[in-house]
């Protein structure tokens, strides 16, 4: 949500299947969350201003913990209080990120641990060998906007990130006049 500033409204909240704070770049803080303690996963995703988890009072996180793409949060504190993870833990592109502060206190992780500065990683599929093989193509032939393929490992496939939206997210940009005609 582009115009989002607050989540105070869900302050009496306690307990959720899960929370999503994504793509919000006005939001500034978790106020409004401190009352969830019982969470099943969270993600945190490209809230541009968002440089503090420290409203978050989360005891129990049965699911996944994914942060990424928050440019200007330096560490995690706000999940102190969090002392198992159920799912994975999946830490990307979150540039301003110095510290894991805030994990401290974790002492079990379910499932995969996955921390990178600017690293996309992927499932591989049947057709992943021929999109790394034209991404390369396209990156030779001076095209810099699309990922570089960094190489496939196993059953893991890593791009480098690209900031920016992507998807659904990117469609407020190409719809303006301004935007189509950057595209043209």
């Amino acid at each position: 949500n582009p115009s989002l500033v607050s989540i105070a409204g869900l302050a009496k909240v306690t307990t959720a299947g899960g929370i999503e704070l994504a793509s919000n770049p006005l939001l500034t803080s978790v106020t409004g969350l401190g009352g969830v303690t019982d969470l099943g996963w969270l993600t945190v995703s490209k809230n541009d201003n968002l440089a503090s988890l420290r409203a978050l009072a989360i005891k129990t996180l049965k699911g996944d913990l994914i942060v990424t793409n928050n440019l200007s949060l330096t560490n995690l504190a706000g999940l102190d209080a969090v002392t198992t993870i159920g799912g994975s833990v999946t830490i990307t592109g979150d540039r301003a990120l110095t510290s894991l502060t805030g994990l401290d206190a974790v002492k079990s992780i379910g499932f995969d641990v996955t921390i990178t500065d600017d690293l996309v990683l992927r499932p591989v599929r049947p057709w992943t060998p021929t999109i790394h093989a034209l991404l390369q193509h396209l990156r030779a032939e001076g095209l810099t906007s699309v990922p570089e393929p960094v190489g496939i490992e196993g059953d893991v496939a890593a791009v480098r990130f690209i900031p920016g939206d992507s998807g659904v997210d990117a469609w407020q940009h190409q719809h303006s006049e301004e935007g189509l005609r950057a595209a043209a």
